[in-house]
C-alpha cells in the first residue's frame, strides 16, 4: 500500500540512492527496466524457477532499492519522530497548564463561595 502520487518520486530516489551507496551503475530507464523484467516472464515461469527468472532483477534493482530505502526511511523516520515528539510534548505542556489553570479557578471559586456563607 502506498500513495500513487509519490511512487514516481520515491521509487527512483531509493533506487538511485541505493546504486550510489553500493557503487553500482544505475539505469536511466529505471521504471522501464522493471516493466520489461516483470513483463518478460509469466507467472508460471516465476513460480517454477524464481531465482533463475528474477535473480538478476533482484540483484540489479531490488537490492539497490532496499539499501536506498533503508537509508531514506531511517532519515525520514528520525525527522518525523523528532517533529511529532516535539509537537506532543508542547501539546501536553499546554494541556497541563490549561488544566492547572482551570483547577486553580475552581479552587478560588470554591473558597470564595465558602467565605460568603
Amino acid at each position: 500500500m502506498g500513495n500513487p502520487w509519490t511512487f514516481p518520486f520515491i521509487l527512483p530516489a531509493t533506487y538511485y540512492l541505493g546504486c550510489w551507496l553500493l557503487g553500482m551503475p544505475g539505469t536511466d530507464d529505471f521504471l522501464g527496466q522493471i516493466n520489461d523484467t516483470l513483463g518478460r516472464y509469466s507467472l508460471m515461469d516465476i513460480l517454477s524457477a524464481p531465482l533463475a527468472t528474477l535473480g538478476p532483477f533482484l540483484q540489479s534493482t531490488i537490492l539497490p532499492m532496499f539499501v536506498g530505502g533503508l537509508l531514506m526511511g531511517s532519515v525520514v523516520w528520525i525527522i518525523t519522530y523528532w517533529l511529532i515528539e516535539k509537537l506532543v510534548r508542547e501539546y501536553k505542556h499546554k494541556r497541563f497548564a490549561r488544566r492547572a489553570n482551570a483547577a486553580r479557578k475552581r479552587r478560588e471559586k470554591q473558597t470564595g463561595d465558602v467565605a460568603h456563607d
